[in-house]
């Protein structure tokens, strides 16, 4: 008997790779059983040393049981990459079941725009480092129109997302969902916004964590949310124009950089409640300003730093409601730094008496 004479048709036609995957080792077992049975022809070589003989493997059917569920349950791992079985990072997306990971790699030129199913939990990760250039897509729109929180969600680790003419990424919906990045750099161009949050849907919440957003245009806002819940964490964000804007809801950024070079606010609390704590706002440009606080807006800061330009702006402006703790400013003799909280703000400090009550 010889080895082409075993049947291997059963691998054919198999297009999940874990399925594809399990199957070939079972045929990789079959075959060195049966080379240990070849009656061989020919000359005898010298004999070697006798090594001990190991039990044969055995796949446990309860663990064969469990692969096969967990197979139709669509936990699998889909790897987009160059020359690979998909030729966008839509086409991927669009393969994909509930509970996947699909795992990109480099391609020249990046995989497009991609648009995210709605009713599904997907994880989206680049092979390379965190906010490497090389895995890059372009603009990610992620709008459930139906079910859960639960079932709508979303984790992107480790890419380069940009475009130069749509907002690179896209929270929006009818539905409520959740949506993470992590590890991400994201570029926007000239015009266009990098991130906009406007899924307003009860128990939706963004979040950003370990990331750079940065982009050149003069009028574009970088991030804006209207997300019951956002927070962004331990990222850097740069802008040439407004670098964060809160119309609603709640946006909490800590341990971050803002950084703005121009005659304006660096962040701008039109509505809802801006919370912020241990963060360093930066702007360069004579008479720019740090945050500004809309009428019925609240923000409210502990921990933070203030690297704002000596002129007519201010640290924090508006006529919103100021709520504050420690708050630190950039400013010595040998190089000024604006210190100013504008008297038409209702400021309001933290304080650390209380009253008892039964």
């Amino acid at each position: 008997m010889s080895v082409s004479d075993l049947e291997l048709n059963d691998l054919l036609g198999v297009a999940d790779q874990n399925e594809y995957t399990r199957r070939l080792v079972k045929k990789i077992d079959l075959i060195e059983n049966q080379i240990s049975t070849l009656e061989l022809t020919g000359g005898v070589g010298p004999q070697g040393p006798q090594g001990p003989q190991g039990e044969p493997g055995v796949f446990p059917p309860e663990l064969e049981a469990e692969v096969d569920a967990k197979l139709k349950k669509g936990t699998k791992t889909i790897l987009c990459i160059d020359n690979g079985d998909f030729a966008t990072g839509q086409a991927a997306l669009n393969a994909a079941s509930s509970g996947d990971t699909v795992v990109f790699g480099a391609k020249s030129g990046g995989w497009g725009d991609l648009v995210i199913p709605t009713g599904m939990r997907l994880s989206l990760v680049g092979l390379q480092a965190e906010r490497a250039l090389s895995v890059q897509v372009g603009a990610i729109s992620f709008s459930p129109t139906t079910g859960v929180a639960a079932n709508n969600e979303v984790h992107i680790q480790g890419l380069f997302i940009t475009s130069s003419s749509s907002t690179c990424v896209t929270f929006g919906g009818s539905a409520p969902g959740r949506m993470l990045l992590s590890g991400c750099y994201v570029y926007a161009g000239t015009t266009n916004r990098a991130i906009e949050v406007n899924n307003t849907q009860v128990g939706s919440s963004f979040y950003m964590y370990d990331s750079v957003v940065n982009g050149n245009g003069d009028s574009a806002t970088m991030i804006e949310s209207s997300c019951p819940y956002t927070r962004i964490y331990r990222t850097v964000v740069n802008a040439g124009g407004l670098s964060v804007k809160v119309n609603a809801g709640l946006l909490e950024l800590v341990h971050s950089q803002v950084t703005l070079s121009k005659a304006s606010e660096i962040v701008s609390v039109a509505g809802g409640v801006f919370n912020s704590s241990s963060c360093l706002f930066t702007n360069s440009t004579t008479n720019g300003s740090g945050v500004l606080v809309a009428t019925g807006a609240v923000f409210s800061e502990h921990d933070n730093l203030y690297s704002i330009a000596t002129g007519t702006g201010y640290c924090v402006r508006g006529t919103g409601t100021h709520l504050y703790g420690s708050v630190f400013f950039n400013n010595s003799v040998a190089a000024a730094g604006n210190v100013k909280m504008q008297t038409t703000l209702t400021n309001i400090p933290y304080t650390l008496a209380f009253t008892p009550s039964a």
